[in-house]
């Protein structure tokens, strides 16, 4: 399949709300989740992106992302994930990586720091004790054959987006636009109240826009 990921920018937005239900007729049958069939949504990837998107729970945000990679190779991310923050970034391709981490727990942040103290290739270089949490900030050095580099996070976003069923609705030479569908699915959950589009190449299915709301209802566990 053909890519189209240079300069590209994407949006994302997965808000979910998660609902239990005490009792519920379980239906005959089931569908897997995806978009429409032969058309599973990937998530950008190339050598130059820029992805911002967010996963929000109940009102609550989970997840909150940031990254971009530009053409000379260097890479920056920002990444909350409930109340742990960080932010990574590497200067080319060969370069250290430098990640500013914020943890409210002081606790883990010490198990953390002790791991850290015990490699070779990953250095603290600072840490600041608030009161109200902890920040540190570390390097970690490049190998031989440069395979160190700021990971991609988006693909958690996108893996959210494939919980339900999706039909097309609008199709272009440029982009298919996808709106999402209630049903049962494998694994015993409901998806119900789906709102929104998800915009995607037509080659690739490569997101490029996305903002998609539903809610989960899990199937009631017998007892």
């Amino acid at each position: 399949m053909k890519r189209r990921t240079a300069g590209t920018s994407v949006g994302l937005l997965v808000v979910v709300c998660l609902a239990l239900v005490l009792s519920m007729v379980y239906p005959f049958s089931t569908s897997e989740p995806h978009a429409v069939k032969d058309e599973q949504f990937t998530a950008v990837e190339g050598d130059e992106y820029h992805v911002s998107g967010a996963i929000t729970i109940d009102g609550d945000e989970y997840i909150v992302l940031e990254e971009a990679v530009v053409e000379d190779g260097a890479r920056y991310q920002s990444l909350t994930v409930e109340n742990l923050q960080s932010v990574s970034y590497q200067a080319g391709p060969c370069e250290a990586v430098y990640t500013r981490s914020k943890y409210p727990d002081e606790d883990d942040v010490d198990q953390i720091l002790e791991r850290i103290e015990e490699r070779e290739d990953q250095h603290i270089l600072r840490v600041d004790r608030d009161g109200e949490g902890v920040v540190f900030v570390t390097r970690e050095e490049n190998t031989d054959d440069c395979a160190v580099k700021v990971g991609s996070t988006a693909s958690v976003l996108v893996d959210n987006l494939r919980e339900t069923n999706y039909e097309r609705v609008q199709e272009s030479p440029e982009e298919h636009v996808y709106e999402p569908r209630n049903g049962w699915f494998d694994g015993g959950y409901r998806i119900t109240d789906s709102s929104g589009q998800v915009r995607a190449d037509p080659d690739s299915y490569t997101v490029t826009a996305a903002d998609v709301s539903y809610t989960v209802i899990p199937k009631r566990k017998p007892t």
